[in-house]
């Protein structure tokens, strides 16, 4: 993190008795520079940096001080604008009813002054609110016209949201057909995806061994929705649960208590309180009520929403271009425990990065005990001067991940004497090669290729789902495979010999040809999967098709210079040097030729469309998670032969492909008489 941007605790303090305009004008912009940045890291790249009540501070500060000096707004504030951003990745459609973002607070005083605005704009002497649970999830919509699940909708900027039905599908509560909705002609319905906290744990078990992970289930979530392959976020396991609605027709409730009980009957899920009250005092009863269960609850609730019940009031209280007036959030406290850092240990990812753990004292926390922490960087290391030995504050404010927050030095006796600070220094603690910062990055690398720990991640990308497809070459295959120097880059995994495989514990002839097979396969997939596959930093599945439909081939690319990549749609300077800095290394140069010897596919081919008599003008619906095909590779194989794909079953259907939990398509099309094929049958169509 930029040690410029992130002085925030000091930052506080200066501006908070400062009363000269043109320093207040300074600090409001540096705020602002702050609070963008962070909002990058959470909204965009999912990996935030601070708590959540650290940066509520900071918004807070802004807010305020906006309001104070209201000739120092300005539009392009973070406090005008919705938190998310449209990525790009998919459709932009705009919302017919915004959606905006809710203020919130950890103070009663502020609930207290809240509900005072509501009744004063009102003119009434009391207000029925609706309180119910704050799920930290990621905000969608779903758009159903007479029980029929047409569309799914991010929230992005609060105006205009992204299209993504195939991924929503694929989201446990999200239904095609919603029966007892059938006589409404159009409902909105608006919730949250989440991530359940033990399904967060195993993920993120296996994306640590990678060096990586998600810092809480919301950030795990809103990843996983972004994901180009919807078959995969079947494999997240991921909710939904309403919170309310949109754009309605034909839907007779007038206020929110009914709403969310007439969405339960439909069987949608629905926040696990759902209570009216009146006084300030009621709700905050409610707050302390929910703040106390919240540990037995299988999902992460970060605090209480409070909203006027009825709707006809609400339009009299409208909302500002952010929020809406009729509604508040309280937050809760963050979680918090006193421990000692035992020692710091660093582990390697698939691209070198060297991430930071404080190995703690165990320490219960939040109904667990707790015996590791986040440290993120070096950056974040530096920021709080954390050192071996100090007696530190750790918080759980919402997220699964522990963080050290603070240092307490004067319970830490001696410490300037008995600790030094913590380097990550200038050796990877796996394999004693060199290790480098990029300038301009938080992060440090090492910089051996060769390294274990890296080869082991690289290899285990090129092989995953998304990239390659090998099936049967997993995380502990290839540890086996690297440590016994049977493969000693991805290059090689075409070099393997069944014998190879054969004489390997666990497996065995039948285990080994299967394998084989597999890879033999994976020399057909299109070039951009195999640039993908290579792991350059930086470059994920979406830039790796726009390269690869720009340059056509492995060599064009090799050969660009910078100013050639960057006309390539998103790829700024970042991407550009890393494509550049990645064929210029001789080891990678090695590998490729490997690939290419092996006859692994170098250049994006324009696929001939052979049509065919089953597939022709025949629309196929994929449903549930195919072993053999990615969702896009079986679409793609459809295409070829002159078919069609749809993401809905309806009466011009002609036939449903089924894979492993394929969901209600199945008895839809079963209802309409359509053939429903299996994946053997699917593959025995396609030759």
């Amino acid at each position: 993190m930029n040690k410029k941007t992130d002085r925030h605790r000091e930052f506080l303090c200066d501006i908070e008795t400062c009363d000269d305009p043109a320093k207040i004008k300074k600090d409001i912009g540096k705020l602002r520079s702050i609070i963008n940045y962070h909002n990058k890291k959470y909204y965009e790249e999912n990996a935030p940096v601070i708590p959540d009540s650290e940066y509520d501070k900071l918004y807070s500060r802004l807010k305020k001080l906006e309001e104070k000096y209201p000739r120092f707004r300005a539009q392009e504030s973070p406090t005008q604008k919705i938190g998310e951003k449209v990525t790009g990745l998919f459709e932009k459609v705009k919302h017919e009813v915004p959606m905006l973002s809710i203020e919130n607070t950890y103070s009663e005083k502020e609930v207290e002054d809240f509900d005072k605005r509501v009744r004063k704009i009102l003119g009434v002497d009391k207000v029925e609110y609706e309180v119910e649970v704050k799920i930290d999830g990621v905000s969608a919509s779903l758009r159903y016209e007479k029980g029929v699940l047409i569309r799914c909708l991010s929230r992005g900027d609060g105006a205009t949201g992204e299209d993504i039905t195939a991924n929503m599908k694929n989201v446990n509560g999200v239904f095609e057909n919603l029966k007892a909705a059938t006589r409404v002609t159009l409902l909105e319905i608006r919730g949250e995806v989440y991530m359940e906290k033990e399904v967060f744990k195993k993920i993120n078990s296996k994306l640590s061994q990678q060096g990586e992970e998600f810092a809480n289930p919301r950030n795990a979530a809103a990843g996983s929705l972004k994901l180009k392959d919807s078959s995969m976020v079947r494999e997240r396991n991921l909710k939904f649960i309403a919170h309310g609605i949109g754009a309605v027709s034909g839907f007779d409730k007038d206020n929110q208590y009914d709403t969310i009980k007439a969405l339960s009957e439909m069987g949608v899920g629905v926040s696990p309180c759902c209570r009216k009250a009146v006084a300030v005092r009621e709700i905050m009863d409610i707050c302390a009520e929910w703040e106390q269960k919240r540990e037995r609850l299988p999902f992460e609730i970060d605090g209480m929403v409070i909203k006027v019940n009825k709707f006809y009031l609400r339009e009299k209280l409208g909302s500002t271009a952010k929020s809406p007036r009729w509604c508040f959030a309280f937050k809760f406290a963050a979680r918090r425990a006193k421990t000692k850092i035992l020692d710091i240990e660093t582990s390697v990812g698939r691209t070198g990065r060297i991430t930071p753990v404080a190995i703690l004292a165990p320490v219960r926390l939040s109904g667990t005990t707790v015996s590791r922490a986040s440290l993120y960087n070096q950056d974040e290391i530096d920021r709080i001067d954390v050192r071996i030995g100090d007696t530190v504050v750790i918080e759980k404010g919402g997220e699964i991940i522990p963080k050290v927050i603070d240092v307490l030095k004067d319970e830490t006796p001696g410490r300037d004497k008995n600790t030094k600070k913590f380097k990550i220094g200038g050796k990877c603690p796996v394999c004693g090669g060199p290790v480098a910062r990029i300038e301009g990055e938080s992060d440090y690398f090492c910089e051996n290729l060769k390294c274990k720990a890296q080869l082991k991640r690289r290899i285990e990308h090129f092989a995953s789902r998304s990239a390659m497809n090998i099936e049967g070459l997993g995380e502990a295959l290839i540890d086996v495979l690297v440590d016994k120097n049977i493969i000693r880059d991805f290059g090689d995994i075409y070099n393997l010999k069944k014998s190879d495989i054969a004489s390997l514990e666990r497996m065995g002839e039948k285990s080994a040809e299967k394998l084989m097979n597999v890879v033999n396969e994976s020399r057909k997939k299109p070039f951009r999967k195999v640039l993908f596959a290579i792991g350059i930093r930086h470059i994920g599945e979406k830039t790796a098709e726009q390269l690869a439909s720009f340059f056509s081939d492995m060599d064009s690319l090799a050969s660009a210079n910078r100013e050639k990549l960057m006309e390539v749609e998103d790829v700024g300077d970042v991407m550009a040097e890393s494509i550049r800095d990645y064929f210029k290394i001789r080891e990678n140069q090695q590998v490729l030729e490997k690939l290419k010897k092996a006859g692994v596919s170098f250049e994006e081919r324009k696929e001939k469309i052979v049509i065919r008599k089953e597939f022709e003008g025949k629309t196929f619906v994929l449903t549930g998670a195919l072993s053999s095909y990615s969702r896009s590779d079986a679409e793609e194989q459809i295409k070829m032969r002159g078919g069609k794909t749809s993401s809905s079953v309806g009466k011009t259907t002609d036939y449903v492909v089924a894979g492993e939990s394929p969901g209600s398509k199945i008895a839809k099309a079963r209802s309409l008489g359509i053939k429903v094929l299996t994946e053997k049958d699917f593959t025995d169509m396609l030759r």
